[in-house]
């Protein structure tokens, strides 16, 4: 016979039965560390063809690759940070996947990066988009942080989904989706953070309010920044904006169901 505790009651008998102190409940985020962890070892894609690139739009696409490659750096900080984190859902397994998330965001940075080169485009070193994102992760709370970082991967799952689809025969395409690919497990890690951190109406409220305004407000930014990019791509601004509401809604979605694994963002995002 199975006995089985609500996690209410384990977390009672850890605190009032001192010979049960050796036991602990498992993490809800033991999925999304061994997903981080299979991703170390991933190649760092080649790209071969893309110096060979010829588009009307290449100065546009540098420019928008150098600021999402500044859009993926900077969020060292938030892995430290998350050391003096003592509440709930924060774990040890999460901190490790944070972290592992960090240098996934890195590689990411690394590929546009090289992108760059190939282009023969200079990297972006300011932008008013980037400095934005920068501001909000820097002056306020780390929850706050972990909120704006879920709003870029809004900004990611659709962006990368539309470069990819204007490269589809070259190497940087193929690149492009297997980043946007992450982003979506990236939205889902985010999203069940902050599932997990709405235990009552108040709080739940709190946080879906501030997704909300975070999250449209990051799409108007983005939507202003790279206009030149997605004409050039023959992208309409009605497509766009379409696009970055379905997924604010799958967002919507997540954080009022939660997303315990990232086969489950894989699969719905």
């Amino acid at each position: 016979m199975t006995l089985r505790l609500k996690p209410a009651s384990a977390r009672r008998i850890l605190r009032t039965r001192p010979f049960f102190v050796g036991l602990s409940e498992p993490s809800p985020w033991t999925g999304y560390l061994r997903y981080f962890e299979r991703n170390q070892s991933a190649p760092v894609p080649t790209l071969h063809d893309l110096r060979d690139l010829r588009i009307s739009w290449s100065a546009e696409l540098g420019r928008s690759l150098g600021i999402f490659r500044l859009g993926e750096t900077g969020e060292g900080r938030i892995a430290h940070e998350i050391e003096s984190a003592d509440y709930f859902p924060v774990d040890p397994v999460y901190s490790s996947a944070l972290k592992l998330f960090v240098a996934e965001e890195g590689k990411h940075a690394a590929i546009l990066g090289n992108m760059l080169r190939e282009l023969r485009q200079r990297p972006v070193e300011q932008n008013w988009t980037y400095r934005l994102f920068f501001v909000a992760r820097r002056a306020i709370g780390l929850r706050v942080k972990l909120m704006v970082l879920l709003a870029a991967e809004i900004i990611g799952c659709e962006c990368y989904g539309l470069l990819a689809r204007a490269l589809p025969s070259n190497s940087a395409g193929a690149a492009l989706a297997g980043i946007q690919k992450e982003e979506k497990v990236h939205l889902g890690f985010h999203c069940h953070f902050f599932y997990l951190l709405g235990r009552n109406i108040l709080s739940k409220t709190l946080w879906r309010v501030m997704y909300e305004t975070i999250a449209h407000a990051a799409c108007i930014s983005v939507l202003i920044d790279h206009r030149r990019t997605f004409r050039k791509m023959g992208v309409g601004y009605g497509e766009v904006i379409g696009r970055f509401l379905r997924r604010i809604a799958q967002g919507r979605q997540l954080l009022r169901n939660g997303c315990p694994h990232p086969a489950i963002a894989e699969a719905i995002l």
